[in-house]
């Protein structure tokens, strides 16, 4: 008999979402109704996002964020945190003791792909809010986030073997209202968030600046996030997609995200910014110097083991 995931992908192709149109939008002429400037193309780095960073100079210093030192010279650091499935616990566990050195640094850019992403939601705001994230990798099992479909639900046509609502609870919790309250006063001090998706259409990655989305303060900003970073974690098969609303050409068209993880397993912000051209070029400082901590959810070498 063949195994309910084998079955979901040999009967993928038999199966469709409703959307509101069939036609396929390409990232660069697509936008979010009255959201234009929370997204972009990770590299090379698209304008919105580009624009996005270069504003988080002048906030920083109006904030005083991260004063220079004698040498004129800026210091910042930002962190990168891999996809990796449940293996985010690990990335959770090396913050919490990371914080109990007493030498986690204050962040300037936090990037997620994947189970990364519902991990930097928070990891940008600090230790105080990662109780819930711990709750949710250390206290619930796979029961809790994931549903498997019937078998015959699977073989009549689907679009995942499994339903992402249990997964939406988590996320729920882990990102309500004060967390992204607490995101926008990060992004408007230079502190920035930025979540992976991919289009499964244009089949390319999208950079969406969680901060940046934070800052319109509404509920369906808040409802679109919460579909980000379930579209980040949500492996093609496995878990719906996640459609979104876009305007194409002044027409309403719903694209189609997935995990981030399908086109990359991080996303790191070190070699697409030039953080010490961009300081030159948008503050009096001569410098900037930039530290990338990579946290790795996973193995870095195989582990051999009967299949």
């Amino acid at each position: 008999m063949l195994s309910a995931s084998l079955v979901a992908i040999l009967t993928m192709d038999c199966t469709a979402l409703p959307r509101d149109t069939e036609r396929v939008a390409l990232d660069d002429v697509s936008t979010i109704p009255g959201l234009e400037t929370v997204r972009g193309a990770p590299s090379p780095l698209g304008g919105t996002i580009r624009d996005n960073f270069d504003a988080s100079f002048a906030q920083e210093s109006a904030a005083g964020t991260y004063p220079p030192d004698a040498n004129s010279t800026v210091h910042c650091a930002s962190l990168v945190l891999s996809g990796g499935a449940d293996y985010g616990a690990f990335g959770v566990g090396v913050l919490a003791g990371w914080t109990e050195t007493g030498t986690r640094p204050e962040f300037k850019v936090v990037t997620g792909v994947s189970t990364g992403a519902m991990i930097a939601s928070v990891a940008v705001l600090g230790p105080v809010y990662e109780e819930a994230l711990q709750e949710s990798f250390t206290t619930i099992d796979q029961d809790d986030f994931l549903t498997l479909r019937g078998i015959f639900d699977i073989i009549l046509g689907t679009d995942a073997v499994a339903d992402s609502r249990p997964l939406q609870r988590p996320i729920a919790a882990i990102y309500d209202m004060k967390v992204m309250q607490r995101v926008a006063e990060e992004h408007n001090r230079g502190r920035h968030l930025y979540i992976l998706t991919t289009n499964i259409d244009t089949e390319v990655p999208i950079l969406w600046s969680l901060g940046a989305l934070a800052n319109v303060g509404t509920r369906e900003a808040l409802d679109l996030s919460r579909k980000i970073i379930t579209a980040s974690v949500s492996p093609p098969g496995v878990f719906p997609p996640v459609l979104i609303d876009a305007v194409v050409n002044g027409e309403l068209y719903q694209e189609m995200h997935a995990d981030s993880g399908v086109v990359t397993s991080m996303m790191s912000t070190g070699g697409i910014i030039d953080f010490t051209d961009t300081a030159q070029r948008l503050t009096s400082v001569e410098a900037a110097a930039h530290d990338v901590h990579l946290i790795r959810n996973g193995f870095v070498t195989p582990r051999p083991r009967v299949v």
